[in-house]
């Protein structure tokens, strides 16, 4: 008589589970639809992830630092943000490059038909970083 006592109990746990997750997930959405500044899903997916940070503390092993802070971006616009603009996506680079890789950026040149897209920007920091000519004293 146990055994079924605790199925019961354990089938109207996840009744109840189910019925809270559905009633949770109603009222998100109805949140999502009455605040416009939440109205995005990519923003909110985005705030249950760590936003990638180029650590640029580590001037010994900047190279192998960069490698991994452009997979994890590459990452990011790939799932939460892979529907936002090319525009978008260079404000999220220099967001996450942090101040001294704003700085760096502020010293590239960039051709008009290369403004605001993604791939010739990270190309930018990438030969930076990588060239013969980075002098991590520069950076400073």
């Amino acid at each position: 008589m146990m055994a079924v006592g605790s199925i019961l109990l354990e089938i109207t746990t996840n009744r109840t589970y189910a019925r809270f997750q559905q009633k949770y997930l109603t009222m998100c959405s109805s949140l999502l639809n009455h605040i416009p500044a939440l109205n995005n899903f990519a923003l909110l997916k985005m705030e249950l992830l760590k936003p990638p940070r180029m650590q640029w503390d580590n001037r010994t092993d900047l190279r192998s630092q960069w490698t991994r802070f452009e997979a994890e971006v590459r990452a990011v616009f790939q799932g939460p943000l892979e529907g936002k603009s090319e525009k978008a996506r260079c404000g999220y680079l220099l967001l996450w490059v942090g101040d001294e890789g704003r700085a760096i950026f502020q010293t590239f040149t960039i051709e008009e038909s290369d403004k605001n897209k993604i791939e010739p920007l990270l190309r930018k920091f990438r030969d930076r970083i990588f060239g013969p000519h980075y002098d991590t004293c520069a950076v400073r």
